[in-house]
């Protein structure tokens, strides 16, 4: 609701489906593989957000000028952001780098 009214319904519409769309993934891969495997979906799924961001923010931004080929451009984006910040997530299982 209150994104609704600060950002308008498209950005509220992609705020909801996110949490939505991560809980009912996680709980597939539970009731399928087990709690370890619902574990590392989700941490497969943090780990690939400044992917996504990256993906959504070119091709939003390169869109209206450049059509179908901001696509292609957002999918530079997304390997870029995951080459620069996939070893700074931890995995799973493994404990976190001491700072």
């Amino acid at each position: 609701m209150v994104t609704s009214r600060l950002a308008g319904p498209e950005a509220a519409g992609a705020v909801l489906a996110f949490p939505t769309m991560s809980a009912l993934l996680a709980i597939t891969v539970v009731i399928r593989d087990g709690p370890l495997a619902g574990a590392h979906a989700l941490n497969g799924l943090v780990r690939s957000l400044p992917c996504y961001l990256a993906f959504g923010l070119v091709v939003i931004v390169a869109a209206p000028s450049i059509g179908l080929a901001a696509i292609a451009l957002g999918l530079v984006a997304c390997l870029c952001a995951a080459r620069a910040t996939w070893r700074g997530v931890p995995v799973v299982g493994q404990p976190a780098l001491a700072q």
